[in-house]
């Protein structure tokens, strides 16, 4: 008669998994020591390591994958029997798999507008999934339906750096996760409209007034992106200091009137108009002068006779042009 000793059967695995919707994680058992040859014996309980255990239909080999699982969470265990039937069966530690919903974007950034040689910053947050997030920018110079270039670092932020040439620019990010099933998604399109910085098309004009009364200028200006703030100045030299006069804005108004005080005195005036928008330059018109003439060299008196006499009155005047 022949005795056979045999050690016990062992198990290593199966391992917990936490995967996406839809996976089908791949479960798999090491046995070792008894006879070398093994029956399997996949199982699953509906509430817990500790629950009711049942048998999967024709799932019986070393390895087990589900059908493709939806979100919840899923307990396996398998039963492994030495195939001399001379060691007892074994059974595995429970798995627990973790089926969680798909990964989605929860905020991302809108169309924007800025001047030429202004930068966006764009962003996305994201939730769900399991593992590790990846992000890839894309830019295309086309439209939303690419051909798409990856542009800058694996980030949920980017920005343009300075964009120099106007047009229309697309971006998107496209997201993975490193966990089993986790789909790969992208962003909306976001659309960069980069435009010409903004221009003064009508400068203000000075003028020669009568000493007492006011001049009214204006200014127009087009483009860029924004709100306008126009700022006046004045000054009595035409150098500093200067005095703001007015302020107004912001506003969506392409044209600022100004009128001056009443002046007995010429003065300068200019104009500084800012706007709201990523890189609109600041704009600063031309300085005109509102010029009051006034008398320096008053006539002097004098003593004539009544019939013939007569004399010579000087009058100089500085500071414009004038009738005497």
């Amino acid at each position: 008669m022949t005795i056979t000793n045999r050690i016990p059967v062992s198990l290593t695995g199966p391992d917990d998994a936490e995967v996406c919707e839809g996976a089908q994680p791949e479960l798999s058992v090491s046995p070792s020591d008894g006879s070398g040859t093994y029956t399997y014996q996949w199982q699953i309980s509906d509430t817990d390591c500790d629950g009711t255990w049942s048998n999967i239909d024709g799932a019986t080999s070393q390895t087990y994958e589900p059908d493709p699982l939806s979100v919840g969470i899923f307990y396996y265990q398998v039963i492994v029997s030495d195939a001399e039937g001379i060691c007892d069966s074994e059974i595995s530690d429970c798995a627990i798999v973790t089926v969680v919903v798909d990964p989605s974007i929860d905020t991302e950034s809108s169309n924007q507008s800025i001047c030429e040689g202004g930068n966006a910053d764009f962003a996305v947050t994201v939730s769900g999934g399991t593992g590790t997030f990846s992000y890839q920018w894309q830019r295309s110079t086309v439209g939303c339906t690419g051909p798409w270039t990856n542009v800058g670092t694996n980030s949920p932020n980017y920005n343009t750096g300075s964009m120099a040439i106007p047009d229309t620019y697309y971006y998107q990010v496209e997201v993975t996760q490193t966990g089993l099933y986790c789909d790969t998604f992208y962003s909306s399109c976001i659309e960069l409209e980069v435009v010409p910085d903004p221009e003064i098309i009508l400068q203000p004009a000075g003028e020669t007034i009568c000493s007492g009364t006011t001049w009214d200028m204006s200014v127009d200006v087009s483009g860029g992106v924004g709100e306008y703030t126009y700022t006046w100045f004045s000054s009595t030299t035409g150098g500093a200091p200067w005095t703001v006069e007015s302020e107004q804005g912001p506003t969506t108004n392409t044209t600022s009137n100004y009128t001056t005080d009443a002046l007995t005195a010429s003065a300068h005036y200019y104009v500084e108009i800012t706007q709201a928008g990523n890189g609109c330059n600041t704009m600063t018109s031309s300085t005109v002068e509102v010029v009051v003439p006034r008398i320096t060299n008053e006539p002097d008196d004098d003593v004539i006779c009544t019939a013939f006499g007569e004399t010579t009155l000087d009058v100089a005047l500085i500071e414009g042009d004038a009738t005497i």
